[in-house]
This record gives C-alpha cells, sequence and structure tokens, in this order.
C-alpha cells in the first residue's frame, strides 16, 4: 500500500490531507497534482523560447520547450529520443535571468526557481516570459506577471500578480512571498 497518487490513477492525493508533509510540494496545482516540477533548466529553456529536436522510428519532430511537459511527464512517445535542443538568436536571450532559493545550496532542488527572459523596446516591454519551477508539477508561466508587463515598462511591482491562481497547501504557504520576492527582483535586474 502507498499514498494515494492522482498521477497514478488514485481518486485523492497524498500530499492534499492536512496532516501530509506537503512542505516542498507545489502551489500552483496542475490535473490535481500537487507534486513540485524540481528541474533547474526547463524554466530556463522555457524562457528562452527554445526549440527541442525528438528522434523516432515513426519520424522526426521538433516542438517548444514549454510543450515538452505534460502533466510533470516529459511529453515524448515511446522509443523517442531528444536529440538536440535549440536556442535560436533572440532579442531575450540577451534580457534574461535565473534566481532560485534552496534551503541549502549543497544539494536540495530550489524550494522556488524563476527563469526570465524580455524583450524591451523604446522602454516598454515588447514579450516578456516568467517561468517558475519547484511550485508547480511542470515548469509554470507566471501569465499574470507576463500580461501586467506587456507593452508597459519593466516595473518589479508587477510581482504581485506572481502568486495569481496559488493554492498553497497546509505547510508550504510560505513558497508565495518566496516566488513574489524572487519575480520582483528578477525583474529588477531585467530592467537594469
Amino acid at each position: 500500500p502507498g499514498h494515494e497518487c492522482r498521477k497514478k490513477g488514485d481518486e485523492g492525493c497524498a500530499a492534499e490531507s492536512p496532516l501530509a508533509q506537503n512542505k516542498y510540494h507545489g502551489i500552483f496545482a496542475s490535473g490535481g497534482c500537487a507534486a513540485a516540477h524540481t528541474s533547474n533548466l526547463a524554466p530556463a529553456l522555457i524562457a528562452l523560447k527554445a526549440q527541442v529536436e525528438c528522434v523516432h522510428p515513426d519520424g522526426n519532430r521538433t516542438m517548444d520547450a514549454e510543450l515538452l511537459y505534460d502533466g510533470g511527464d516529459l511529453a515524448l512517445r515511446p522509443g523517442e529520443l531528444i536529440r538536440a535542443v535549440k536556442l535560436a538568436p533572440s532579442p531575450m536571450g540577451r534580457n534574461s535571468v535565473y534566481l532560485e532559493v534552496r534551503e541549502r545550496q549543497s544539494f536540495d532542488f530550489a524550494i522556488a526557481a524563476v527563469a526570465a527572459a524580455a524583450h524591451v523596446e523604446g522602454g516598454k516591454v515588447k514579450e516578456i516570459r516568467i517561468v517558475a519551477g519547484g511550485v508547480a508539477p511542470t515548469p509554470y508561466r507566471l501569465r499574470a506577471v507576463e500580461n501586467a508587463l506587456t507593452g508597459k515598462k519593466l516595473d518589479p511591482n508587477a510581482a504581485e500578480f506572481a502568486a495569481e491562481g496559488a493554492k498553497p497547501l497546509a505547510q508550504n504557504a510560505f513558497k508565495v512571498p518566496i516566488l513574489k520576492q524572487l519575480v520582483r527582483r528578477a525583474l529588477k535586474e531585467l530592467a537594469q
């Protein structure tokens, strides 16, 4: 017997129990899953609009890195392999930042992480991607912050939108102010 897990087909999620040890779980549920995606690389690749080249006996394909994740699992077909990850030259790549908070720097996964990339012209945001890690089952685009900034000046106060839609569990509400602060710091760095 194990813990209930919706990804395994169970009806519930053990992490949602008030007695669960859910300090390190996500604050944004996806498909009813409370796991936290722990990749450092994935949020950065998505923020930079990376393309993933995949090979398969039935045919090769290229997809946005953002589409590679499906409910926390890689969206690869059986027998499919990633051959390459490509970063196209982009104005966003010249203005990017990655920040994270860990309990111990030596080996822990990030409690929360933020990768951000922006294309700013004439002092206004033409395009921006802000992707959080450690807070959802997949790398999580902070679209409310992106929408608040598009067409406007890079304003660190837009970080207040970072937790829009968050539903912290019993032991991980502390991730909300950490996420907001990481976004605020990222936006300050992008504005320099």
